[in-house]
């Protein structure tokens, strides 16, 4: 069963890098072939949850050589795929393990021209978020960082609602209060009810309490939308108040953006379409049982077609503290 499991990874990986297809920004720095033309530059290399490694490229890869796994090395840590996304610009590698080194070096790997790029050593940008699947969805969730300020999550999933959730989520634990906001700058369409966005729970197990705050694909159903669990294994239920909101007939991705603050015993959620101009979404939610004073936090997606092969793919950018709009500093503690 697990080396099933891991089967079905490598191919979803492999389904996702055919997926994808994304522009980037480069680094400063220059590099330049023997011929004079100019190499492809690098974003630090990130790896979102300690399982997989992004590296991001300004130009093309060649796709024999950055899809050749011996040409990285991580130390202490053993690999096991390297796929490069649709735009040639993203190597995605896959770990055995979970992550130890804190290098990726990077060999022999070429231009869409035949150029050499020489060899990398770089840092791994580690940014410690933890993936679930809850409720054991036929599809399994998997993330990848495309560079620190970006991840990109494939899932399945039936369901974030009624008495028990089905779903794919990325999370941290945190202590306290919270106001953390993130940008949902894709979210593609499987269902009427595929959404994504950022939720708050008690645990990890499917019919925990929870907040959730998010919205739908484009072609989907076009509302913001905030919803609640207030009881354990209880049923879900949409928060209270407006919760339920029309999207303006010009709404489009990537400008999406949610954010879910909690004060004591009072979780508030927002919506926004530029991450400065905020719109409350329903009334405070005052719970009579607190949430316990450690929670998981994070950004969670659903396909609402639970079948094996079936998956939405979310990107999250710019998750991060609202009132400084730096990364969210939050007390992190061992997982469950």
């Amino acid at each position: 069963m697990h080396m099933a499991s891991k089967a079905i990874r490598v191919a979803a990986l492999m389904l996702f890098a055919v997926l994808m297809s994304w522009s980037v920004e480069a680094q400063d720095s220059t590099v330049s072939s023997a011929a004079g033309s100019v190499l492809p530059k690098h974003l630090p290399a990130t790896s979102a949850d300690g399982r997989t490694i992004g590296i991001t490229f300004d130009k093309p890869l060649d796709s024999t050589s950055a899809t050749r796994l011996k040409n990285y090395q991580v130390e202490g840590t053993r690999l096991r795929a390297a796929t490069l996304t649709e735009c040639r610009k993203t190597v995605i590698i896959q770990l055995d393990e979970p992550l130890k080194g804190k290098t990726v070096t990077v060999s022999n790997l070429k231009d869409t021209h035949g150029n050499p790029l020489g060899e990398l050593q770089l840092p791994i940008h580690q940014l410690g978020w933890t993936v679930s699947d809850i409720g054991n969805p036929a599809e399994p969730g998997y993330c990848f960082a495309r560079h620190p300020d970006s991840i990109h999550l494939r899932c399945g999933g039936k369901t974030i609602w009624q008495e028990a959730d089905t779903f794919t989520f990325v999370h941290r634990r945190v202590t306290g209060d919270f106001d953390v906001r993130v940008q949902l700058a894709r979210l593609d369409f499987v269902h009427s009810s595929t959404r994504a966005g950022l939720m708050l729970r008690e645990n990890l197990t499917p019919g925990s309490r929870n907040v959730f705050v998010g919205t739908y694909p484009i072609n989907a159903t076009k509302k913001w939308v905030a919803t609640c669990r207030t009881e354990s294994n209880g049923t879900s239920s949409l928060a209270p108040g407006r919760s339920y909101i029309t999207r303006s007939e010009t709404f489009d991705f990537p400008n999406a953006w949610v954010r879910l603050k909690r004060f004591g015993n009072t979780i508030t959620a927002y919506y926004s379409t530029d991450g400065t101009s905020w719109h409350q979404l329903g009334k405070q939610l005052v719970l009579s049982d607190a949430f316990p004073e450690t929670v998981h936090l994070g950004m969670a997606a659903v396909a609402a077609v639970d079948s094996p092969g079936v998956a939405t793919i979310a990107e999250f950018r710019h998750f991060s503290n609202f009132a400084s709009g730096n990364p969210a500093q939050i007390v992190l503690h061992g997982e469950d």
